[in-house]
């Protein structure tokens, strides 16, 4: 069964910002879900990542091991102009991170997505939770 600490973290419905090197106001990009589709205690837990916005579709999947998250994720360009901020691409392809924290049920959490492709920096996107799925 899910840890329910991480249960909760993970079944919301998150909006996401890509934040500037500063970290004070980022660019909103959208939406994000994390459907976790297996768990083995609370050390193991596996899923999927959608979400998007009124450009953009994001799909991949995730990891949990040792309350470190990774994965793979895709955004794809499928009308008007791209953002900027993805890169210029039909298709960009980014590793995900983030540490999270057993003992606290987080509202927003940072991850981490790291281009796959070109020599681009990390951009860190800030989550905040906007509805909780139980």
């Amino acid at each position: 069964m899910f840890g329910s600490k991480k249960r909760t973290l993970l079944q919301s419905l998150w909006s996401a910002e890509i934040l500037p090197p500063e970290g004070v106001t980022g660019a909103p990009v959208g939406i994000m879900f994390f459907q976790a589709q297996r768990a083995f205690g609370d050390f193991f837990e596996a899923g999927r990542i959608l979400g998007g916005d009124d450009r953009h579709f994001i799909a991949g999947a995730y990891t949990i091991e040792d309350y470190r998250l990774t994965g793979d994720m895709t955004v794809t360009h499928y009308a008007g102009d791209p953002e900027p901020t993805w890169g210029q691409a039909q298709d960009v392809e980014f590793a995900v991170s983030a540490t999270l924290d057993a003992n606290v049920d987080r509202d927003v959490f940072m991850i981490v997505a790291t281009p796959r492709i070109d020599a681009a920096q990390p951009m860190r996107l800030r989550l905040t939770r906007r509805i909780k799925l139980e």
